[in-house]
């Protein structure tokens, strides 16, 4: 069984479903339960919410507070999926403190997974583009051509404004709301490799 080798989507979901069951005692396997957290782009959401919003079990408020708004009973599901990964930890008074832990997930299993959270955010960013006023959002894009070494360095800067963005979002003492950001930067055309390169003459 090769994962590497199944090339259609459908094919990977059902060969990432067998090494999650075949390998499910492994320390670096992706479990099933985190392999649900990216099954579901709220579920996200909820974890970011939680980190500002005083919860005590009103899940129907809870809903309202995502965009677009959930179920009280997806905003339910998703509290229990939190705090059954240890993300968030119900206290004695009932309210809710959030607990950021990474997720480990099985080398093979993460690309699949991460590109379908992705996926499920970057439709996010189609919503935010046609429901939103622009003092909320941020959507911007441009076009360049640039050689390979450069496209490295611009990665690198890509990376480093991310950290950035962290830093300032870990630093602020206020929250009152959570937001997502996408960056992606890809290819609109093929290199041009030279003929000899090509093994033509």
């Amino acid at each position: 069984m090769n994962f590497n080798q199944e090339k259609k989507a459908t094919c990977k979901q059902v060969l990432l479903d067998s090494l999650i069951n075949f390998k499910k005692d492994s320390t670096n396997l992706l479990t099933t339960d985190q392999y649900e957290y990216y099954q579901k782009w709220y579920y996200a959401v909820i974890h970011d919410i939680l980190s500002f919003y005083k919860f005590y079990g009103d899940y129907s408020r809870l809903a309202q507070l995502v965009e677009p708004s959930i179920t009280a009973r997806e905003a339910q599901k998703a509290v229990k999926l939190l705090e059954k990964l240890g993300f968030v930890k119900r206290r004695c008074d009932g309210g809710y403190d959030c607990r950021f832990s990474g997720i480990s997930a099985y080398a093979e299993g993460r690309e699949l997974v991460l590109s379908s959270y992705a996926e499920k955010m970057m439709e996010s960013a189609k919503y935010a583009l046609g429901n939103l006023s622009s003092e909320e959002r941020v959507i911007s894009w441009a076009g360049f051509s640039v050689s390979g070494e450069v496209f490295q360095k611009i990665k690198e800067e890509t990376r480093a404004f991310r950290k950035k963005i962290i830093s300032m979002a870990q630093s602020d003492q206020n929250p009152d709301r959570a937001f997502h950001m996408n960056i992606q930067i890809f290819p609109v055309s093929r290199p041009d490799v030279p003929q000899e390169s090509r093994g033509e003459k």
